[in-house]
This record gives structure tokens, C-alpha cells and sequence, in this order.
């Protein structure tokens, strides 16, 4: 297991634990019993073929569904195995200290382990000690590391730094996409081979140790970091790489989920977020603008309606614009302009494109009475009365105009509003009638 697969066996040694392995199936006393993590065993069923042949029954320890305990028990046992002063383990009951670990989020054996392996308790006093593991488990950094450097495959490295800006729960397809983009931005540094099958192969080999893969809505296959200090552990790696994160930073489609991992505040540092200098900021903000029209707004799924290509535009021009103090003005108004006149805005995008229309509407040309009727059946929820107010301001002649001449049209602006709430909220006809007056 410490090789973690990284050469390949000697010749046939493969056939010989495959000999070894029927041996012990067919005795009747005796049995054989292997643990190991789960991508290592993925590891040596994807690389040798024999290993295909033999039917395992696993037993998989889900952390997530371990006692408290149990793990009470797993701490207090590595504490004694590696001899651990008791006025260190005593001070974990003052305070609820103790429960307050083993209900951390980030809870696994694997950052104890690693935490009383390497005597970093040393460097603490008993009364520090509970801190130290809390800290510990706040950002486990080298627990991860020496699992991501040298026990997987390059590929499989660049899925993981690669869902980190797609969303960290993502849909198969929409992670394969995400990488191949990242490696044709980035063809010169990274020579890898992708195609559906090794995509499949690095998948299996994360599968259960770093990812989980499930299934949703049917038929979509769903992929997501298997525990938080995984994603805090990559955010910390890509911030002291400057090399990565230039890669990846070039390489960004998801513009929501990028960003919201992205600390913009170049002035400032923020855990858990990349943090990125004033270049790298720059270099963000190009990417952003040259590849504008190949870039998706957000990559999370859903079974109801999605936004189409006209919303996709403005979510991302309008997360584009106001995350970034000086996103190009020129730029974002051009892209403005390529849908202000479009009649499929929905309701997806009608919030942002008023904020977008209240910043540009003087540098571009506007028929108020065109985008009211375009916008009229744009708004579905109580809080689109907001944008409906941003129009009445913008433009209140043009509004009575509008409100005069389609009556109907406006009235039916207001009936799609209110049947989306569903507390009766307007329980006399008076209570309508003063919202759409």
C-alpha cells in the first residue's frame, strides 16, 4: 500500500496473488482479509487485468456514518498508540472540547493519524492541544498533499483541480468539458491523453477516497468531493502554486462557480479562497473577455427549467461586471447590446438584466415601449416586483404609456407574480390592486 501502485510489479507477480488469493478461497478454514483505501484498490483493478477476475466483498467504512462513539474510540485509540501524554488527552475533556471534534465537519482518521503520527502535538502545550486538532482538521493541508502528489495519476489531479472551478458538484459531462478545455488552453504544460475512457479510468481511481459518484434524476452522473477538507486542501495548493493557478485561472468556463471560489480582493487575504495578486487578477479578467462567448454561467443541474443562451448572457456579463472593480465598460456594453432587444429574457435573468439596464441605458439606444411588451412575461415571483420598480423608474412616461396601451398585457404580469405565492398573501382583491396600481 505505501507504493500506492507507483511501479508496476514484478513480471507475473500479479498472477501470483491471484493464486494466492484462490488458494485461500478454496480452503474451509481459512480466510483472507485485505484493507487498503479505496482508490488504491481501484488503482490495482484498473492497471492489472487478473485482477478484474477476482470477485472482492468489500466492506466499505463510511466515515460519515460512524458513531460518535466509535469516533470518540478511533481518536482515543491513535492517541495511545502513539503515546501521547494523558494530560494532553485529559484536557480534551474540559470544555466539550471532545465532542466538538468528533463533530467536526472534517472529522476522519486519516488527519488524526497524520496529526499524531508526526508529533506536531509536540509544538503545543496540554492546555493548546484540543486547538491544535480543531485547527488541524480547519485546514488539513498535509494531510491531502502527499495523497495528491504521489499516490494518483496526473489525470486524475487534474480532475480534481479542475472540479474546484466547475462547482465541486458537478454532472459527469459537464466536468469532462471543463477539463478538456482546461487541457487545450494549457496543451504546452500538460501532455495528457483524455478521452471517455481514461476520463472513466482516473474517475475510478478517485472514486471513494477523494470523489463520490452518484447517480440523479435518473440517468445524470453526478460527481462531487467526497469530504470539505478535500476542496480546502486544493484551494490552499492552488494558492502557493503560481504556475497551477495561472493555468488554471486561463482556463475558467463557469463563470459563477469559478468566481465563487476566487478571492477578487487582491488587497486582502481569505481562507478557504484562491487568493490571487494584482496580475493574476488581470490575467482573470482577459480570459474572461476573450473567451466571453464560450463561457457558461453556472454548471449545476437541475431537473426544471434551465436558462437559456439569452439568460446564460446576462448572468454571466452581470457577474462579470459587478464582481470586478474595473471589468472594461466599453466591452460589457457591447455584450449589453447583443440582447437589450432580445423577447426571451426570463425570469432566470430579469433580476440582473435591470441592474444591467440601469448601468448602460444611457450609452445605448432603448425603445422603452419595445422592451416592456419584450419583458412582459419575463416576471414570475414577488421578488421580480424589484425590476418591475428599476423600469418604472428608469423610463415612467414610457411606463403609464406602456401601462395604458396593454392593459391586459400589464395586468397579466401581475397574475403570473401572484400565483407564484402560495401563503395568500393577498387575501382581499384591494391588496392586488394596490401592487399593480
Amino acid at each position: 500500500e505505501r507504493n500506492f501502485l507507483q511501479s508496476k510489479l514484478p513480471t507475473n507477480e500479479e498472477k501470483q496473488i491471484i493464486k494466492f488469493i484462490q488458494r485461500i478461497e478454496k480452503s474451509k478454514n481459512k480466510f483472507l482479509v485485505f484493507t487498503t483505501r479505496e482508490h488504491i484498490l481501484n488503482q490495482a483493478t484498473e492497471k492489472y487485468e487478473d485482477f478484474q477476475l477476482v470477485e472482492f466483498s468489500k466492506c466499505i467504512l463510511d466515515i460519515g456514518k460512524y458513531s460518535k462513539f466509535v469516533k470518540a474510540e478511533i481518536l482515543y485509540n491513535h492517541f495511545h498508540i502513539n503515546e501521547i501524554p494523558f494530560e494532553y488527552v485529559q484536557s480534551l475533556n474540559k470544555d466539550d472540547k471532545l465532542f466538538e471534534i468528533i463533530n467536526h465537519q472534517n472529522y476522519n482518521p486519516r488527519i488524526i493519524e497524520s496529526f499524531t503520527k508526526s508529533k506536531i502535538w509536540n509544538k503545543c502545550s496540554p492546555k493548546e492541544f484540543a486547538k491544535s486538532v480543531l485547527d488541524l482538521f480547519d485546514n488539513p493541508y498535509l494531510v491531502w498533499e502527499h495523497a495528491f502528489e504521489t499516490q494518483i495519476s496526473e489525470l486524475s489531479r487534474n480532475i480534481l483541480l479542475n472540479l474546484i472551478i466547475s462547482g465541486s458538484v458537478v454532472e459527469y459531462h459537464t466536468l469532462y468539458d471543463q477539463l478538456k478545455f482546461y487541457l487545450n488552453k494549457n496543451e504546452d504544460e500538460a501532455n495528457l491523453t483524455l478521452n471517455n475512457y481514461s476520463f472513466k479510468s482516473s474517475l475510478r481511481e478517485l472514486e471513494n477516497s477523494f470523489i463520490s459518484i452518484y447517480k440523479k434524476y435518473e440517468s445524470n452522473l453526478i460527481i462531487e468531493f467526497q469530504n470539505p477538507s478535500i476542496q480546502d486542501f486544493l484551494v490552499e495548493h492552488i494558492s502557493k502554486d503560481t504556475i497551477l493557478k495561472k493555468a488554471l485561472l486561463k482556463s475558467i468556463r463557469f463563470v459563477k462557480n469559478a468566481l465563487a471560489k476566487i478571492n477578487l480582493e487582491v488587497e486582502t487575504k481569505v481562507d478557504k479562497k484562491i487568493n490571487i495578486n494584482e496580475a493574476e487578477l488581470s490575467l482573470l479578467t482577459q480570459h474572461l473577455i476573450d473567451n466571453f462567448n464560450a463561457l457558461e454561467y453556472d454548471s449545476e443541474f437541475t431537473i426544471y427549467s434551465k436558462p437559456n443562451e439569452i439568460d446564460n448572457h446576462i448572468l454571466k456579463l452581470s457577474t462579470c461586471y459587478f464582481q470586478f472593480k474595473d471589468f472594461d465598460r466599453e466591452f460589457s456594453i457591447k455584450q449589453f447590446e447583443k440582447i437589450k432587444d432580445s423577447s426571451r429574457i426570463s425570469s432566470h435573468s430579469i433580476s440582473d438584466f435591470c441592474y444591467l439596464l440601469e448601468n448602460f441605458y444611457q450609452d445605448t439606444e432603448i425603445n422603452p415601449i419595445e422592451l416592456l411588451r419584450n419583458l412582459s412575461t419575463s416576471f414570475s415571483s414577488y421578488d421580480d416586483l424589484e425590476s418591475l420598480d428599476t423600469l418604472k423608474y428608469l423610463f415612467p412616461e414610457e411606463f403609464e404609456e406602456f401601462k395604458e396601451e396593454n392593459d391586459e398585457d400589464y395586468r397579466d404580469i401581475f397574475y403570473y407574480i401572484v400565483d407564484d405565492i402560495k401563503d395568500e398573501r393577498f387575501e382581499e382583491e384591494y391588496e392586488y390592486n394596490d401592487i399593480i396600481e
